[in-house]
């Protein structure tokens, strides 16, 4: 049966395997302490999923000026969902971060096996399903794992398929990457990554890509203007942002720039760390995509 499988099928199988079994097996534990030097693993669970366990129990989604899930709404509408279908409970909201992070590590392990084989799939899809920071993280009742998956399946759809039905894959990955930002407004830095990439590729980039990615930025701009129309005005939400999301001063010089930037590399609540087998890999990446690019079939060169 294994053998019949395609390279994308046996790599997403793989990974997702992995994935929800390492996960699966904490789903009731508390967060280990000493991994990370905040407290947010601790605290942010009982703030995310308030307003959505308000809805189920008491038909309302705040009782009082805490209208931070306006803010979170994806994530609350999928967390009151799974209480409606399943009940009020810890490990029901983390249920939907363990789904989200298997299937971001099988959808990523398709897209790489599908262009490079089911081996380069599989190290893919596991590789992310086993780094620190997915582990420590991809089973709490956080935000991040759905930013995760809306990210990946963003990035997996701009970059897949040739020039036919460009506007349409396009139009679909930029309603991913606004729904990771509706999830965590801060989850734009990457996704203007991701269109930056985009835009320098230029030239190089294969027939359609340049139609994904203006389909997207227009889906992803149209969205961002209904969210400040609709969402930002809601009574007691911007209050609630400011409280939770201080406003931050510009750097004044090149220097203090500077500083800033060693100073989250060196106090990232250990994110650097923990992804540093990610980072790793991929650099180690891109050196071999570079030696081995003239050996490469067309396909394998598509991104």
């Amino acid at each position: 049966m294994v053998a019949r499988l395609s390279a994308p099928w046996l790599s997403a199988l793989v990974a997702g395997a992995v994935a929800l079994v390492l996960l699966g097996v904490q789903l009731a534990a508390d967060p280990a302490t000493g991994v990370t030097f905040s407290n947010s693993p601790f605290t942010d669970e009982g703030w995310s999923v308030v307003g959505a366990r308000n809805q189920v129990l008491l038909g309302q989604w705040a009782t009082d000026e805490w209208q931070l899930f306006w803010a979170q709404l994806p994530f609350n509408v999928v967390i009151a969902a799974a209480f409606e279908a399943f009940g009020v409970g810890i490990i029901q909201a983390r249920a939907v971060s363990v789904a989200c992070t298997v299937v971001a590590a099988a959808v990523l392990a398709a897209f790489v096996g599908r262009r490079m084989g089911a081996a380069a799939g599989i190290v893919a899809g596991v590789g992310l399903a086993t780094s620190t920071v997915v582990l420590y993280y991809g089973r709490l009742a956080l935000l991040e794992p759905m930013v995760m998956l809306f990210l990946v399946l963003g990035a997996v759809t701009l970059l897949s398929g040739g020039a036919e039905g460009s506007w349409r894959r396009g139009a679909i990955a930029g309603a991913a990457l606004a729904l990771a930002i509706g999830t965590k407004p801060s989850a734009s830095v990457a996704v203007a990554g991701m269109l930056l990439g985009g835009a320098l590729a230029g030239r190089t980039a294969p027939p359609g890509m340049g139609r994904r990615f203006m389909a997207a930025l227009v889906v992803i701009g149209l969205s961002g203007a209904a969210w400040l129309v609709v969402v930002l005005p809601q009574p007691g939400l911007l209050d609630v942002i400011l409280r939770i999301w201080p406003q931050q001063s510009l750097p004044v010089s090149p220097g203090e720039a500077w500083d800033r930037v060693i100073g989250y590399l060196r106090d990232s609540d250990r994110a650097i760390p923990m992804t540093a087998p990610l980072l790793g890999g991929a650099v180690v990446g891109l050196v071999l995509a570079s030696w081995r690019w003239a050996r490469l079939d067309p396909r394998q060169r598509r991104w």
